[in-house]
């Protein structure tokens, strides 16, 4: 757990499950007083309930990582003002931001520099900029940079960043006035451009750790698809075997990923897994191409505790993150397994979901495999040739496919 001594681990693994969250932050204080505990279960609503902008506009969705409604943030600071009496100390700085996924970017350029914008898209960036939460191009940036192909039209990325930063700039009556339309693009707007573009360039280079995570997902479903239709096994033979290929292969463990994945092998009728694995089926169309942004998602939602956790410590507030997408999908598994505690730690995150795989009937000794090949599976996730095992798990899927086509 981030490179963490046992005791520490033991104190946030407490504060993430307990249900008396002060009560096991005060067994641990010593171990957690450089941590910040986020959680989103809180029995009732709280005050940030009034800065909460989830939201459904058509086929557009807003969305928290967590039940916003119910945050509280604890840490060591607000732990002595409560010992002291004091009110001084129990306040918290916590922002908000939304991040727009690329299907919000893309059409962007489209909509503001046009007579011609979808009145979904119009309300939804009016949303956004009425509750004054600062928009982000995060999930656009990585894609594109982490991508092979992603910045080869650089173009029209750029173009697309441009327009971003126009819209971040302009103030929301003057966007009113003009209906979003025909938005002018300033000097600032270039310069902001050419900041993140170089960025993305330096993450297209240097930001191995999230190409490997999203390459790693990307594996673990075509994997996962690949043993739900290759065989008749049980599904505890078919865990036993994703767990494998995981300690392995991949070299790469993420419970919420894992935890769908098995979900998918079981059949489960729950509508937020039945239409997020709805595009990954044998009869899909562009089948691969729908695995490679279904493992986008994934890795979006893995990563936005991180990608909090390092907002936060560069700007001294608790940043939380809201996610603008056009994707079904990925709206409901999100809203199906929500964080419901974070804790921030340095500028690292680590999450707790509402459902584990503790959950599933799964045999205790195969579940066993996943926490004692953990040191191994960090040494193969160091050497792992991820874009060989991509190419060799894309081939095994395809000849599946075809032969299953042939068989009917």
């Amino acid at each position: 757990m981030l490179g963490m001594n046992d005791k520490k681990e033991e104190a946030i693994n407490a504060v993430l499950t307990e249900k008396y969250l002060v009560n096991a932050y005060n067994d641990y204080h010593k171990e957690l007083s450089d941590c910040d505990i986020i959680m989103f279960d809180s029995d009732e609503e709280t005050v940030f309930a009034r800065q909460c902008i989830d939201t459904t506009i058509g086929n557009y969705h807003v969305f928290g990582v967590g039940d916003y409604n119910r945050t509280m943030v604890f840490n060591e600071k607000i732990r002595k003002a409560l010992i002291s009496d004091s009110k001084d100390g129990l306040g918290v700085n916590v922002g908000f931001c939304v991040d727009f996924d690329s299907n919000i970017m893309s059409y962007m350029p489209r909509a503001l520099k046009s007579s011609k914008m979808e009145n979904e898209f119009n309300i939804l960036l009016n949303h956004v900029k009425k509750c004054s939460n600062a928009p982000t191009c995060l999930p656009y940036m990585l894609e594109n940079s982490l991508n092979n192909n992603g910045m080869d039209e650089p173009g029209e990325v750029y173009e697309t960043l441009l327009y971003f930063y126009a819209f971040s700039r302009v103030p929301i009556y003057e966007l009113e006035k003009s209906q979003y339309k025909e938005i002018e693009v300033l000097t600032e707007d270039y310069l902001k451009a050419d900041e993140v573009w170089r960025i993305m360039r330096d993450n297209r280079e240097k930001n191995m750790e999230k190409e490997k995570r999203k390459k790693a997902i990307h594996c673990i479903l075509l994997e996962t698809m690949i043993l739900k239709h290759k065989d008749q096994k049980s599904f505890n033979d078919k865990m036993d075997r994703l767990i494998e290929f995981m300690n392995s292969q991949v070299g790469v463990y993420i419970e919420n990923v894992f935890y769908a994945c098995a979900l998918y092998l079981l059949d489960s009728n729950q509508e937020g897994i039945r239409k997020f694995f709805a595009k990954m089926q044998p009869s899909s169309k562009n089948l691969q191409n729908n695995i490679a942004g279904m493992a986008w998602d994934l890795f979006h939602i893995s990563d936005l505790p991180t990608e909090m956790a390092l907002e936060s410590k560069k700007s001294g507030a608790i940043v939380l993150s809201y996610f603008a997408t056009r994707d079904q999908g990925l709206n409901e598994i999100a809203k199906w397994n929500p964080v419901t505690r974070m804790v921030f730690c340095n500028g690292k995150a680590v999450a707790k979901y509402r459902h584990t795989i503790e959950e599933l009937a799964i045999d205790a000794e195969i579940l066993n495999k996943i926490p004692t090949a953990r040191k191994s599976r960090k040494q193969l996730c160091n050497v792992a040739d991820f874009n060989e095992l991509l190419k060799s798990k894309e081939k095994e899927l395809l000849d599946l496919v075809e032969s299953m086509k042939k068989s009917k």
